[in-house]
């Protein structure tokens, strides 16, 4: 996704309402629905009471748009309490600055026991990301001091390198150059900081170079199986299962370039919901998750468009609640896809 320069601040001080309760009666539910309205009551129900996390997500309503300023307008437009915001890396004081002064609405967690609260009245959740680092970051030794001041300022969430290679380490355009003694070296300051690591853009070999390296579990917020789509942003067997390895959680994304089997293929909600199914068989259903890599009312830059008119709807994760329903998945095994991976694999990372 672009990384946001600037965005407009549609808001001072309101305060969002998260109901954010788990039903108990959800958990370990039958999947088998009666009819098409129990599976959308079903569907709406557990979004609405589940933590639900975006690991690439705007809050800007489209590009250059602004903020609701509705409280609890995010968690009714898409059903998320948290999500990956992605910015370069000049934005992050000044956004960090902007999410602080309205800390009844938004929440940059620091410690594991901030994630995730369930309490009526709580932050919406912001993490910071750092998708592509500047030309030539990591080379100095003044960078790896620059990372604890971003860390201060709000970033919770840093990528290697884009698609392009980098001093740390390979873009997705480049499967075998591995990561760099730099990249090893910002690696375990992020570790150190308690800062997550992101490779949906890495290429494949330093992919598996930070999954080595690393000692807090990783992640590829938006990226599919490209066992299931071949294209060379998805990411191959070995580099999956290398992720979950380290604990971390693979966000499958709706974008329909990531979903297509061909160059004529049209995905929608059911290829999406596919590569729920290939991850989760692959590695396990404590790896998966959800990034939509677009803006709140399912926007995206041009050529990255999502797939169908379910998946580019601000309620897209309605949908795949209803889809993941109708292919028998319990409410608990639901509830992680929505947000508990994440918050598991993100309290490791925070400590």
């Amino acid at each position: 996704m672009e990384r946001s320069s600037k965005f407009k601040l549609g808001m001072t001080s309101p305060q969002f309402i998260l109901a954010c309760l788990i039903v108990p009666s959800l958990l370990g539910c039958a999947s088998h629905a009666r009819g098409p309205a129990s599976i959308g009551d079903r569907s709406r129900e557990l979004l609405r009471t589940s933590f639900v996390i975006d690991a690439e997500l705007s809050l800007l309503t489209e590009k250059n748009g602004s903020i609701p300023a509705v409280p609890g307008e995010i968690k009714k437009l898409t059903g998320i309490n948290g999500a990956f915001w992605t910015f370069d890396l000049p934005s992050i004081e000044r956004v960090g600055g902007w999410v602080r002064r309205n800390g009844g609405v938004f929440q940059i967690p620091s410690t594991s026991t901030d994630l995730g609260s369930l309490q009526s009245g709580s932050a919406f959740q912001v993490f910071l990301f750092i998708e592509e680092p500047p030309k030539g970051f990591g080379s100095g030794p003044e960078d790896l001091k620059k990372l604890g001041v971003l860390y201060a300022q709000g970033l919770r969430v840093f990528q290697v390198a884009y698609g392009d290679n980098t001093a740390l380490g390979a873009g997705f355009r480049d499967d075998s150059a591995p990561l760099t003694l730099a990249g090893r070296q910002v690696i375990r300051e992020l570790n150190r900081l308690g800062i997550a690591v992101d490779v949906s853009h890495v290429g494949r070999r330093t992919v598996l170079d930070v999954a080595h390296v690393s000692k807090a579990p990783i992640f590829a917020g938006h990226a599919n199986a490209e066992a299931l789509a071949p294209h060379p942003r998805n990411k191959s067997d070995e580099e999956l299962r290398a992720i979950a390895q380290t604990g971390g959680v693979i966000g499958i994304t709706p974008i329909a370039a990531y979903l297509k089997k061909s160059d004529a293929h049209q995905p929608g909600i059911s290829e999406f919901v596919d590569q729920i199914d290939y991850v989760i068989k692959l590695v396990g259903i404590d790896h998966v998750g959800l990034g939509s890599d677009g803006y709140l009312n399912g926007s995206t830059a041009p050529g990255f468009e999502l797939a169908g008119p379910e998946l580019a709807s601000s309620s897209r994760w309605e949908f795949v609640v209803a889809e993941l329903l109708r292919r028998g998945y319990s409410g608990e095994s639901i509830q992680k896809i929505l947000g508990g991976n994440y918050l598991r694999a993100l309290a490791a990372v925070f400590k």
